[in-house]
């Protein structure tokens, strides 16, 4: 069972003992008073809500029960051997971020004890363009 079809369930069984428990104490009070009222209401919402996560608790098993593994294992492996013959046996970054120039009137202020911070980015000469931040940098490399 998953953790979402146990999850509805301990919920059901938690809303159909309170809405059980309200049924019982409804009974106690003359129709019409505000215990009973306040009992009744309580009873009905508590109703719904166990409805609720029976049908949820249905729904998560059926769905548990339909999980297909659409991908054959030989294509995975296909695929696998072909990123492997592409990229080596390494890791390749999926989320690149791009480097932003500083804003004017921003500067960065290096906490006490550490190193300046440099005026120019210290960065290998080919990503030397990826960090230019005026045009007059650019022309010098």
């Amino acid at each position: 069972m998953s953790k979402v079809s146990e999850f509805h369930k301990v919920y059901h069984a938690e809303h159909e003992k309170l809405a059980t428990s309200h049924a019982v104490e409804m009974s106690h009070y003359p129709e019409g008073s505000h215990q009973h009222e306040h009992h009744k209401t309580k009873h009905e919402s508590h109703t719904r809500l166990r409805d609720y996560h029976h049908k949820e608790m249905n729904k998560a098993v059926a769905d548990e029960m339909n999980k297909v593994d659409t991908v054959p294992t030989a294509l995975e492996d296909v695929v696998r051997a072909t990123f492997l013959k592409m990229f080596g046996n390494t890791l390749v970054p999926t989320a690149v971020s791009a480097v932003a120039p500083t804003a004017p009137g921003i500067r960065a202020v290096p906490r006490g004890g550490e190193r300046p911070v440099p005026v120019t980015p210290n960065v290998p000469l080919e990503f030397a363009k990826l960090v230019a931040v005026d045009e007059e940098q650019d022309r010098l490399m």
